[in-house]
Protein backbone atom coordinates (compact mmCIF):
# COMPACT_ATOMS: atom_id res chain seq x y z
CA UNK A 1 0.00 0.00 0.00
CA UNK A 2 2.82 2.59 0.75
CA UNK A 3 4.19 2.03 -2.78
CA UNK A 4 0.90 2.48 -4.23
CA UNK A 5 0.42 5.84 -2.41
CA UNK A 6 3.56 6.84 -3.82
CA UNK A 7 3.24 6.14 -7.63
CA UNK A 8 -0.07 8.00 -6.97
CA UNK A 9 1.43 10.68 -5.22
CA UNK A 10 3.97 11.17 -7.58
CA UNK A 11 1.41 11.09 -10.54
CA UNK A 12 -0.92 13.98 -9.11
CA UNK A 13 2.23 15.55 -8.68
CA UNK A 14 3.33 15.17 -12.21
CA UNK A 15 -0.30 16.03 -13.30
CA UNK A 16 -0.11 19.26 -11.72
CA UNK A 17 2.95 20.02 -12.65
CA UNK A 18 2.08 19.37 -16.31
CA UNK A 19 -1.13 22.15 -15.88
CA UNK A 20 1.02 24.68 -14.54
CA UNK A 21 3.49 24.39 -17.35
CA UNK A 22 0.93 24.40 -19.63
CA UNK A 23 -0.44 27.62 -17.57
CA UNK A 24 2.96 29.14 -17.61
CA UNK A 25 3.04 28.45 -21.30
CA UNK A 26 -0.67 30.53 -22.04
CA UNK A 27 -0.27 33.30 -19.46
CA UNK A 28 3.94 33.81 -18.91
CA UNK A 29 5.78 32.93 -22.03
CA UNK A 30 5.14 35.56 -25.06
CA UNK A 31 7.61 34.99 -27.46
CA UNK A 32 5.23 33.35 -30.33
CA UNK A 33 2.67 36.30 -29.68
CA UNK A 34 2.93 39.59 -31.78
CA UNK A 35 4.64 42.61 -29.91
CA UNK A 36 2.69 44.29 -27.58
CA UNK A 37 5.23 47.03 -26.36
CA UNK A 38 4.63 49.52 -28.91
CA UNK A 39 0.97 49.64 -28.34
CA UNK A 40 2.53 52.12 -26.06
CA UNK A 41 2.31 54.60 -28.67
CA UNK A 42 -1.02 54.40 -29.04
CA UNK A 43 -1.78 55.82 -26.02
CA UNK A 44 0.95 58.76 -25.66
CA UNK A 45 1.03 61.94 -23.44
CA UNK A 46 1.27 63.98 -26.45
CA UNK A 47 -0.14 63.76 -29.71
CA UNK A 48 2.66 61.86 -32.64
CA UNK A 49 2.44 59.82 -35.51
CA UNK A 50 1.93 55.96 -35.08
CA UNK A 51 1.21 52.73 -36.97
CA UNK A 52 2.36 49.26 -37.45
CA UNK A 53 2.27 46.96 -40.25
CA UNK A 54 -1.36 46.02 -39.47
CA UNK A 55 -3.16 49.18 -39.72
CA UNK A 56 -4.09 50.28 -43.05
CA UNK A 57 -2.75 53.82 -42.22
CA UNK A 58 -0.38 56.75 -40.22
CA UNK A 59 -2.76 57.40 -37.20
CA UNK A 60 -1.98 60.67 -35.41
CA UNK A 61 -1.64 59.47 -31.84
CA UNK A 62 -3.37 61.54 -29.30
CA UNK A 63 -4.05 61.06 -25.14
CA UNK A 64 -6.74 59.65 -23.26
CA UNK A 65 -7.42 63.60 -21.96
CA UNK A 66 -7.69 64.72 -25.64
CA UNK A 67 -10.09 62.03 -27.25
CA UNK A 68 -13.09 63.94 -25.50
CA UNK A 69 -15.76 63.17 -23.37
CA UNK A 70 -18.12 63.74 -26.44
CA UNK A 71 -16.99 60.22 -28.13
CA UNK A 72 -16.28 58.86 -25.32
CA UNK A 73 -19.87 58.19 -24.20
CA UNK A 74 -20.86 57.88 -28.17
CA UNK A 75 -18.30 55.13 -27.93
CA UNK A 76 -19.64 53.45 -25.18
CA UNK A 77 -23.25 53.67 -26.56
CA UNK A 78 -22.18 52.15 -30.21
CA UNK A 79 -20.03 49.51 -29.08
CA UNK A 80 -21.59 48.75 -25.45
CA UNK A 81 -20.07 45.38 -24.35
CA UNK A 82 -17.03 44.98 -26.56
CA UNK A 83 -13.97 44.08 -24.53
CA UNK A 84 -11.15 46.43 -25.57
CA UNK A 85 -8.45 44.19 -25.43
CA UNK A 86 -9.73 41.29 -27.36
CA UNK A 87 -10.08 43.72 -29.82
CA UNK A 88 -7.41 45.41 -29.96
CA UNK A 89 -5.54 41.79 -29.71
CA UNK A 90 -7.22 40.78 -32.91
CA UNK A 91 -5.78 43.78 -35.00
CA UNK A 92 -2.55 42.29 -33.86
CA UNK A 93 -3.19 39.14 -35.47
CA UNK A 94 -3.21 40.38 -39.11
CA UNK A 95 0.02 38.49 -40.02
CA UNK A 96 -1.24 34.70 -38.24
CA UNK A 97 -1.59 32.19 -40.86
CA UNK A 98 -2.99 29.24 -38.33
CA UNK A 99 -6.06 27.02 -37.83
CA UNK A 100 -8.90 28.67 -36.27
CA UNK A 101 -7.87 27.13 -33.10
CA UNK A 102 -5.03 28.47 -32.64
CA UNK A 103 -6.20 31.55 -33.58
CA UNK A 104 -8.95 31.81 -30.93
CA UNK A 105 -5.98 30.87 -28.23
CA UNK A 106 -3.46 32.83 -29.04
CA UNK A 107 -5.92 36.05 -29.27
CA UNK A 108 -7.08 34.66 -25.94
CA UNK A 109 -3.52 35.20 -24.27
CA UNK A 110 -2.44 38.08 -26.23
CA UNK A 111 -5.55 39.93 -24.88
CA UNK A 112 -4.77 39.10 -21.14
CA UNK A 113 -1.41 40.32 -21.63
CA UNK A 114 -3.17 43.67 -22.93
CA UNK A 115 -4.91 43.96 -19.81
CA UNK A 116 -1.90 42.81 -17.60
CA UNK A 117 -0.05 45.60 -19.50
CA UNK A 118 -2.52 48.73 -19.96
CA UNK A 119 -5.30 50.26 -18.10
CA UNK A 120 -8.42 50.63 -19.27
CA UNK A 121 -8.00 54.66 -20.32
CA UNK A 122 -4.95 53.28 -22.04
CA UNK A 123 -6.73 50.23 -23.65
CA UNK A 124 -9.40 52.73 -24.88
CA UNK A 125 -7.35 55.23 -26.32
CA UNK A 126 -5.08 52.61 -28.16
CA UNK A 127 -7.56 51.08 -29.62
CA UNK A 128 -9.19 54.51 -31.02
CA UNK A 129 -6.10 55.73 -32.44
CA UNK A 130 -5.48 51.91 -34.15
CA UNK A 131 -9.54 52.31 -35.40
CA UNK A 132 -10.43 52.25 -38.81
CA UNK A 133 -12.63 54.66 -39.81
CA UNK A 134 -12.94 54.85 -43.28
CA UNK A 135 -9.90 55.59 -46.38
CA UNK A 136 -7.49 57.55 -44.91
CA UNK A 137 -9.16 58.08 -41.79
CA UNK A 138 -7.28 56.03 -39.26
CA UNK A 139 -7.35 56.81 -35.54
CA UNK A 140 -10.34 59.26 -33.95
CA UNK A 141 -8.57 62.27 -34.69
CA UNK A 142 -7.38 61.69 -37.96
CA UNK A 143 -11.27 60.66 -38.85
CA UNK A 144 -12.39 63.67 -36.68
CA UNK A 145 -10.45 66.40 -39.32
CA UNK A 146 -10.87 64.28 -42.18
CA UNK A 147 -14.87 65.03 -41.94
CA UNK A 148 -15.29 67.59 -39.77
CA UNK A 149 -12.09 69.53 -39.65
CA UNK A 150 -12.26 69.28 -35.75
CA UNK A 151 -9.86 68.01 -33.43
CA UNK A 152 -11.79 64.85 -31.04
CA UNK A 153 -12.32 67.05 -28.00
CA UNK A 154 -14.26 69.54 -30.21
CA UNK A 155 -17.27 66.91 -31.57
CA UNK A 156 -20.69 67.89 -31.31
CA UNK A 157 -22.93 64.94 -30.03
CA UNK A 158 -24.15 64.08 -33.45
CA UNK A 159 -20.81 64.20 -35.03
CA UNK A 160 -19.40 62.11 -32.58
CA UNK A 161 -21.98 59.30 -32.88
CA UNK A 162 -21.44 59.59 -36.64
CA UNK A 163 -17.56 58.69 -35.90
CA UNK A 164 -18.61 56.01 -33.25
CA UNK A 165 -21.67 54.77 -35.60
CA UNK A 166 -18.72 54.16 -38.56
CA UNK A 167 -16.44 51.42 -36.56
CA UNK A 168 -19.13 48.99 -37.14
CA UNK A 169 -19.09 49.11 -40.84
CA UNK A 170 -16.67 52.01 -42.18
CA UNK A 171 -16.91 51.29 -45.86
CA UNK A 172 -20.78 50.01 -45.35
CA UNK A 173 -21.63 53.26 -43.29
CA UNK A 174 -19.19 55.89 -45.15
CA UNK A 175 -21.31 58.67 -45.03
CA UNK A 176 -20.02 59.66 -48.62
CA UNK A 177 -21.18 56.59 -50.14
CA UNK A 178 -24.25 55.76 -48.32
CA UNK A 179 -25.58 59.25 -45.92
CA UNK A 180 -28.73 57.31 -45.82
CA UNK A 181 -27.28 54.71 -43.83
CA UNK A 182 -24.74 57.01 -42.21
CA UNK A 183 -28.00 59.15 -41.06
CA UNK A 184 -29.42 55.75 -39.90
CA UNK A 185 -26.53 54.36 -37.55
CA UNK A 186 -25.84 57.78 -36.22
CA UNK A 187 -29.26 58.73 -34.74
CA UNK A 188 -29.49 54.45 -33.94
CA UNK A 189 -26.22 55.63 -31.06
CA UNK A 190 -27.80 59.68 -30.32
CA UNK A 191 -31.02 56.95 -29.36
CA UNK A 192 -28.44 54.84 -27.25
CA UNK A 193 -26.79 57.80 -25.55
CA UNK A 194 -29.71 58.76 -24.39
CA UNK A 195 -31.07 55.04 -22.53
CA UNK A 196 -27.80 55.34 -21.06
CA UNK A 197 -28.49 58.80 -19.72
CA UNK A 198 -25.45 60.36 -21.80
CA UNK A 199 -27.61 62.89 -23.22
CA UNK A 200 -30.75 64.65 -22.15
CA UNK A 201 -34.16 63.96 -24.55
CA UNK A 202 -34.40 67.50 -25.85
CA UNK A 203 -30.40 67.42 -26.85
CA UNK A 204 -31.24 63.78 -28.10
CA UNK A 205 -33.94 64.94 -29.67
CA UNK A 206 -32.36 67.92 -31.46
CA UNK A 207 -29.81 66.27 -32.80
CA UNK A 208 -31.22 63.64 -34.24
CA UNK A 209 -33.21 65.97 -36.21
CA UNK A 210 -30.13 67.34 -37.84
CA UNK A 211 -28.22 66.43 -40.99
CA UNK A 212 -25.53 65.34 -41.45
CA UNK A 213 -22.67 67.91 -42.67
CA UNK A 214 -19.38 66.65 -43.72
CA UNK A 215 -17.20 69.82 -43.32
CA UNK A 216 -13.93 68.58 -45.30
CA UNK A 217 -13.86 69.62 -48.63
CA UNK A 218 -10.81 67.12 -48.54
CA UNK A 219 -10.30 63.96 -51.53
CA UNK A 220 -13.22 62.02 -50.85
CA UNK A 221 -14.83 58.90 -52.14
CA UNK A 222 -17.46 61.17 -53.85
CA UNK A 223 -15.49 64.51 -54.11
CA UNK A 224 -12.52 63.14 -55.77
CA UNK A 225 -9.28 65.03 -57.00
CA UNK A 226 -8.83 65.23 -60.78
CA UNK A 227 -6.39 62.78 -61.71
CA UNK A 228 -3.98 65.43 -62.86
CA UNK A 229 -3.88 67.54 -60.24
CA UNK A 230 -2.52 64.83 -58.09
CA UNK A 231 0.07 64.18 -60.64
CA UNK A 232 0.65 67.72 -60.12
CA UNK A 233 1.47 67.49 -57.06
CA UNK A 234 3.56 64.16 -57.27
CA UNK A 235 6.59 66.35 -56.25
CA UNK A 236 4.66 66.99 -52.60
CA UNK A 237 3.36 63.54 -52.49
CA UNK A 238 6.89 62.05 -52.59
CA UNK A 239 8.46 64.68 -49.83
CA UNK A 240 5.55 63.74 -47.44
CA UNK A 241 5.88 60.00 -48.02
CA UNK A 242 9.97 59.83 -47.95
CA UNK A 243 10.19 60.89 -44.06
CA UNK A 244 8.76 57.58 -43.06
CA UNK A 245 9.98 54.07 -43.54
CA UNK A 246 9.01 50.76 -42.86
CA UNK A 247 5.93 50.55 -41.57
CA UNK A 248 5.44 54.18 -41.66
CA UNK A 249 5.45 54.10 -45.39
CA UNK A 250 2.39 51.78 -45.63
CA UNK A 251 -0.97 54.25 -46.72
CA UNK A 252 1.05 57.13 -47.21
CA UNK A 253 -0.02 57.85 -50.71
CA UNK A 254 -3.77 57.39 -49.01
CA UNK A 255 -3.09 59.46 -46.39
CA UNK A 256 -1.01 62.30 -48.28
CA UNK A 257 -4.22 62.75 -51.00
CA UNK A 258 -7.21 62.77 -48.13
CA UNK A 259 -5.48 65.41 -46.25
CA UNK A 260 -5.66 67.63 -49.57
CA UNK A 261 -8.26 69.96 -49.30
CA UNK A 262 -9.79 71.24 -52.71
CA UNK A 263 -12.63 73.65 -54.05
CA UNK A 264 -13.10 74.02 -57.64
CA UNK A 265 -13.10 78.07 -59.05
CA UNK A 266 -13.94 79.46 -62.53
CA UNK A 267 -11.43 81.80 -62.72
CA UNK A 268 -12.04 82.92 -66.68
CA UNK A 269 -15.47 84.66 -67.28
CA UNK A 270 -15.94 82.25 -70.43
CA UNK A 271 -15.48 79.24 -67.78
CA UNK A 272 -12.15 77.49 -67.83
CA UNK A 273 -12.15 75.81 -64.22
CA UNK A 274 -9.16 76.25 -61.96
CA UNK A 275 -8.87 74.08 -58.91
CA UNK A 276 -7.40 74.68 -55.32
CA UNK A 277 -5.61 72.60 -53.45
CA UNK A 278 -4.90 73.16 -49.43
CA UNK A 279 -2.39 70.69 -48.53
CA UNK A 280 -2.79 69.61 -44.82
CA UNK A 281 -0.77 66.89 -44.90
CA UNK A 282 1.42 67.26 -41.25
CA UNK A 283 4.95 68.22 -42.98
CA UNK A 284 3.70 70.91 -44.96
CA UNK A 285 1.53 72.52 -41.92
CA UNK A 286 2.98 74.87 -39.63
CA UNK A 287 2.43 77.36 -37.10
CA UNK A 288 1.68 79.69 -39.77
CA UNK A 289 -0.95 77.30 -41.68
CA UNK A 290 -0.72 75.10 -45.01
CA UNK A 291 0.17 76.01 -48.20
CA UNK A 292 -1.91 76.65 -50.73
CA UNK A 293 -1.97 75.94 -54.86
CA UNK A 294 -3.70 76.38 -57.40
CA UNK A 295 -4.02 74.31 -60.88
CA UNK A 296 -5.72 75.76 -64.15
CA UNK A 297 -5.98 72.87 -66.92
CA UNK A 298 -4.26 73.27 -70.00
CA UNK A 299 -5.78 72.71 -73.41
CA UNK A 300 -3.59 69.05 -73.84
CA UNK A 301 -5.38 68.08 -70.33
CA UNK A 302 -2.47 68.91 -68.00
CA UNK A 303 -3.35 70.42 -64.90
CA UNK A 304 -0.44 73.32 -64.17
CA UNK A 305 0.16 75.34 -60.97
CA UNK A 306 -1.07 78.65 -61.43
CA UNK A 307 -1.01 80.75 -57.88
CA UNK A 308 2.49 82.23 -56.85
CA UNK A 309 3.15 81.60 -53.67
CA UNK A 310 3.86 84.48 -50.89
CA UNK A 311 5.56 83.08 -47.91
CA UNK A 312 3.76 81.54 -45.36
CA UNK A 313 -0.23 81.06 -45.84
CA UNK A 314 -1.29 81.76 -42.65
CA UNK A 315 -4.40 81.48 -40.93
CA UNK A 316 -7.45 81.50 -43.61
CA UNK A 317 -10.91 82.41 -43.26
CA UNK A 318 -11.85 82.38 -47.08
CA UNK A 319 -10.91 82.40 -50.58
CA UNK A 320 -12.69 83.36 -53.41
CA UNK A 321 -12.86 84.99 -56.97
CA UNK A 322 -14.09 88.66 -57.45
CA UNK A 323 -15.97 90.48 -60.19
CA UNK A 324 -13.02 92.22 -61.12
CA UNK A 325 -10.55 90.91 -64.23
CA UNK A 326 -7.11 91.13 -65.06
CA UNK A 327 -6.04 90.23 -68.48
CA UNK A 328 -8.93 87.78 -69.20
CA UNK A 329 -8.89 86.30 -65.77
CA UNK A 330 -10.86 87.12 -62.42
CA UNK A 331 -9.00 88.37 -59.40
CA UNK A 332 -8.75 86.19 -56.46
CA UNK A 333 -8.84 87.05 -52.67
CA UNK A 334 -8.19 85.48 -49.52
CA UNK A 335 -9.30 86.92 -46.47
CA UNK A 336 -7.11 85.69 -43.01
CA UNK A 337 -8.15 84.30 -40.23
CA UNK A 338 -8.81 88.06 -38.55
CA UNK A 339 -11.22 88.62 -41.18
CA UNK A 340 -10.19 92.45 -41.96
CA UNK A 341 -6.61 91.30 -43.49
CA UNK A 342 -6.50 90.54 -47.15
CA UNK A 343 -4.42 89.03 -50.42
CA UNK A 344 -5.41 90.12 -53.85
CA UNK A 345 -4.12 87.75 -56.20
CA UNK A 346 -4.00 89.04 -59.90
CA UNK A 347 -3.34 87.13 -63.29
CA UNK A 348 0.00 88.12 -65.19
CA UNK A 349 0.91 86.33 -68.18
CA UNK A 350 0.85 82.31 -66.80
CA UNK A 351 -0.10 82.70 -63.30
CA UNK A 352 -1.40 84.74 -60.27
CA UNK A 353 0.85 86.85 -58.40
CA UNK A 354 0.21 88.72 -55.08
CA UNK A 355 -0.38 92.52 -55.36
Amino acid sequence: MPMFYKVSFGLVALFFLSVLGLCSRFLVYTGDLPETKHLSEFAPTRGHLATDSCLAGLSFAIPFDRIGKTFQDAFASAESGISLSDQIARTLMCHRHESMARYQLDALRLSWLIRRRFSEQQQFAIYVNRAYFGPGATGVQNASEHLFQKDADALSPEEAALLAGLLRAPDALSPFKYPDRALQRRNKVLQAMAVQGKLGSVEVAEAVGRPIIIRSRGNTEEEALPRGVLEALAEDESEYCDQFEDDFKKGCEEAFQVNLMWIQLQVVPRGVPAILVENKNIRFCGSAGCPLKLFIIQPNGHFVQALETDGDVGSLAEVRVLKSVTDGHYDIQKTWADGRTHTIYRWRGSRYFAH
